[in-house]
């Protein structure tokens, strides 16, 4: 089904004439943002293998960062592989990569470890993580008026 589909779906249940484009009125923009929201929330719910990419990066022994082009914003890591050396990269925390690259010598040779270290020029847009942790802080507030609905017995 296309979007513009989709939109009109919504539109007919809502007893509403249909468009022949998304952005025919502020109604079907409407819809089209509700369609758009629902589709991101789908999508981030389960690592969907329709939507699983392999990134690769030629690494440098003494680069301190490296740019995932075609990461987005929304990325999820499964993996980290140093595919040259044949083994999965460990996490480690921001304080832990300045620590080793920016205070002390840092190391070269081959890459062992991996960290975030920010977005470049066309990465994030912050309301993502705005309407993550606001959709988190309803589900607490709503989960404390039944408290017994969130312990598990063994």
């Amino acid at each position: 089904m296309t979007y513009l589909q989709l939109v009109n779906s919504v539109l007919r249940r809502l007893r509403e004439d249909e468009v022949t484009s998304v952005s025919q009125n502020s109604y079907s923009k409407l819809i089209g943002e509700f369609v758009n929201d629902s589709k991101r929330t789908v999508e981030d719910a389960y690592d969907w293998t329709a939507l699983r990419d392999t990134l690769t990066v030629s690494t440098d022994d003494t680069a301190f960062n490296y740019t995932l082009v075609g990461s987005g914003n929304r990325m999820k890591i499964l993996d980290v592989a140093n595919d040259t050396s044949n083994f999965f990269m460990q996490y480690r925390t921001s304080h832990w990569m300045n620590n080793a690259f920016l205070i002390n010598d840092a190391p070269t040779g081959t890459p062992q470890f991996y960290s975030f270290n920010g977005v470049d020029a066309n990465g994030d847009n912050e309301l993502f993580a705005l309407a993550d942790r606001t959709l988190a802080d309803a589900i607490a507030f709503d989960a404390a008026q039944h408290p017994e609905e969130t312990i598990w017995y063994s």
